[in-house]
């Protein structure tokens, strides 16, 4: 179970050589250790190859000009020259998310 709990730390972190160690182990010790001859170890194996074959540093998809344009919209809920019987208010989980200044990162014992 650790190796599969491993994988999926790897998968979240997009760690290509931890994901496949950690599936290869697992698929190790599944044929070493369950019957061979079970359909669900054999499937099992199957899907573990499957995974093997995933690559996890291919590039994310660029959003930003999605995103950019969705918070667009949501500003335009409510102009500010609208009067206030006019302006529609976006509810809290659809108002636009404010611009993030990037931070210096803190360092152990408060030093930046």
């Amino acid at each position: 179970r650790l190796t599969i709990e491993q994988a999926q730390l790897a998968a979240l972190k997009r760690h290509q050589d931890v994901w496949q160690a950690s599936l290869t182990n697992a698929k190790a010790w599944v044929e070493t250790y369950l019957a061979g001859d079970s359909q669900d170890v054999a499937d099992f194996v199957t899907v573990i190859d499957e995974l093997l074959a995933v690559d996890l540093e291919k590039p994310m998809p660029d959003i930003s000009a999605s995103f950019n344009a969705l918070n667009d919209v949501l500003r335009g809920l409510a102009p500010e020259s609208a009067s206030p019987q006019e302006r529609v208010e976006a509810p809290e989980a659809l108002r636009p998310v404010p611009e993030i200044e990037p931070q210096e990162e803190v360092l152990e014992g408060g030093a930046a």
